[in-house]
């Protein structure tokens, strides 16, 4: 049972995300994204272009349309794609580490993502928060 104190604190983002980030150069083979995403048990990623900067994110879903189905019938186109034959650019939906978890639940619902990736005091990229994350705790 939580102590009057640990009542009393509000839960941060810092304290319910995933640490490190686990992402992607836009210039890898989608067969990476399968097997990243099967072996850290998650279900997307940032990708990242050629000067490290975050352009977009790939997740599972974008893995399962019917562009992507239609190609595992052969394995030799499929195996030629790369993450950014795939992906949408777009902006990452950002949260600050400090933010309380009801603010990340708040921005979730209303943008309609899975995930919010983490920044600390100097804009950097440190962890990721999902809505299971969130309500985990």
């Amino acid at each position: 049972m939580p102590t009057t104190d640990q009542s009393a604190k509000q839960l941060t983002v810092k304290d319910v995300m995933t640490s490190p980030v686990v992402s992607v150069q836009k210039s890898q083979p989608l067969k990476d994204v399968y097997e990243l995403l099967n072996t850290h048990y998650i279900s997307g990623l940032p990708v990242k272009n050629s000067d490290g900067d975050y352009i977009g994110v790939i997740s599972k879903t974008d893995l399962i349309s019917p562009f992507i189905i239609e190609l595992l019938q052969d394995p030799t186109r499929f195996n030629t794609l790369l993450v950014e034959d795939v992906i949408k650019v777009r902006p990452l939906m950002t949260i600050s580490k400090d933010a309380p978890v009801e603010e990340a639940l708040r921005l979730m619902a209303i943008a309609n993502v899975h995930r919010l990736f983490v920044e600390d005091e100097n804009q950097d990229i440190v962890g990721v928060v999902s809505g299971l994350d969130c309500y985990g705790n």
